[in-house]
């Protein structure tokens, strides 16, 4: 059995297909193990995916934790469907109760995911430090996200973002995204992923990025965004009933399971 790493602009992530019945029958914490042990050396995260249709797919952060959703890892597991079983397109994947759209064409991967899974929950401010206040903008999507308009540097990334972790430790953690314009003028994004720490993008924090700019009328409704990642650019517009993600998918590597 092999599992293979993909990189999803920069979202790196390992791919796992397995028969339905090891899907179901194998608890939490058998993958959580498994992730642990393929992202010690290198990775974002593990989704897994049933070898037969409907699709199904969980994705468990490199700490083992429950991710709920990956945005860039479905790109990742469409990709591998595709490059493996030559699927007619478009196609659905499974992941949190929602059926998700997908297209590959060559290294562009897109995934449509449905609307009645984010949930808006408004400005939220936290004393990160004693002397430092943070207001961003909550939403679920359904994984939860705080997206904050700032701009910072990647050393404050990280001392912010581990502070972040520990106070939202008991809710199960929160996906961070600081949003500002770049010398280009364009929207650009860090990320601080629960989980997983600085990550190079986030498909469904891009997403949450989206919603909010929509929803504070900073960009009109339904266009198309170009959203500056570390690891790229994705592309991203909200369709009316669904929110569509698109982005390039990259080979990495395989790596040899003896057994699941």
């Amino acid at each position: 059995m092999q599992a293979v790493l993909y990189s999803g602009t920069g979202n790196l992530l390992w791919v796992l297909e397995v028969p339905a019945s090891a899907f179901d029958i194998y608890a939490d914490d058998h993958w959580s193990q498994l992730a642990l042990t393929l992202n010690c050396e290198q990775g974002d995260g593990l989704m897994i995916v049933t070898d037969a249709a409907p699709y199904r797919v969980r994705f468990f952060n490199p700490d083992g934790s429950d991710g709920v959703l990956c945005g860039n890892g479905l790109r990742c597991v469409a990709f591998y469907l595709v490059k493996k079983k030559q699927l007619q397109q478009p196609f659905t994947l499974i992941m949190a109760g929602q059926e998700i759209r997908c297209e590959v064409k060559d290294d562009q991967v897109t995934i449509a995911l449905p609307k009645q899974g984010v949930q808006y929950l408004g400005l939220m401010t936290l004393q990160v430090f004693p002397d430092l206040d943070l207001t961003g903008f909550r939403i679920n999507m359904p994984n939860p996200h705080w997206v904050i308009f700032a701009e910072i540097s990647e050393q404050e990334l990280i001392k912010i973002g581990r502070r972040i972790a520990v106070l939202y430790q008991d809710a199960g953690g929160v996906n961070v995204e600081f949003v500002f314009k770049n010398p280009k003028a364009e929207w650009q994004v860090l990320v601080y992923e629960r989980g997983a720490g600085i990550t190079q993008a986030c498909g469904s924090g891009a997403m949450a990025v989206l919603c909010v700019l929509q929803h504070e009328s900073l960009m009109q409704q339904g266009a198309l965004l170009q959203l500056r990642m570390s690891g790229g650019v994705l592309m991203l517009q909200d369709l009316g009933s669904h929110l569509s993600l698109t982005g390039q998918v990259q080979f990495i590597k395989e790596k040899k399971l003896h057994a699941l």
